[in-house]
């Protein structure tokens, strides 16, 4: 997907937003996720055709990297996007490896106070300048929990290759119902 204009021609309504830096392990597990989930979709690597129809709720939906650019969500906000869901680290002191967040924007901005981060809250303050000019969808952000972020590899830590199919579940199910209730 390149840019609004792109979007704007496609049909897409919704879009699902990968987050993170792939090049610290576990601090790349929006964009993991994000892969996974194209992957299961798409015609040539995905599901059998019966196990795809699961997936209709995916149908119109754009799939965006924006890497560690949370402002770059703005290039991609065209006005036919109803629904856009953000997937990244988020760092929450307690927590197991692995735990999936399901948030809204006022859900980060209430735990601003708390030891709880997802990149710094530099998402929510580029959703606020973009609100500045822009309409902004309806948000479903997931933050899942990560094990280690401070070590250069590609690879997701050993916790979480183990917890992934459990996370991606997760995350399946509650995209099914954020897609499929429009207000």
């Amino acid at each position: 997907m390149k840019n609004r204009e792109s979007i704007s021609s496609t049909g897409i309504d919704k879009l699902i937003i990968g987050a993170g830096n792939i090049l610290l392990s576990d601090e790349g597990i929006g964009l993991h996720v994000l892969k996974e989930l194209q992957r299961l979709i798409s015609s040539d690597a995905g599901p059998a055709e019966e196990t795809k129809k699961e997936f209709y709720f995916l149908k119109h939906t754009g799939f965006v990297d924006i890497g560690t650019s949370s402002i770059d969500i703005g290039l991609y906000l065209a006005d036919n996007i109803k629904k856009m869901v953000i997937i990244d680290c988020i760092k929450a002191e307690g927590y197991e490896p692995g735990t999936v967040f399901k948030l809204g924007i006022e859900d980060l901005r209430k735990r601003q106070s708390e030891n709880f981060s997802l990149h710094q809250l530099e998402l929510v303050d580029s959703l606020k300048v973009i609100s500045i000019t822009e309409t902004l969808p309806e948000i479903l952000i997931f933050g899942i929990v990560p094990a280690q972020t401070e070590i250069f590899s590609l690879e997701l830590s050993e916790t979480l290759k183990q917890r992934f199919p459990l996370i991606i579940d997760k995350i399946l199910k509650e995209i099914n119902i954020f897609f499929s209730v429009y207000a």
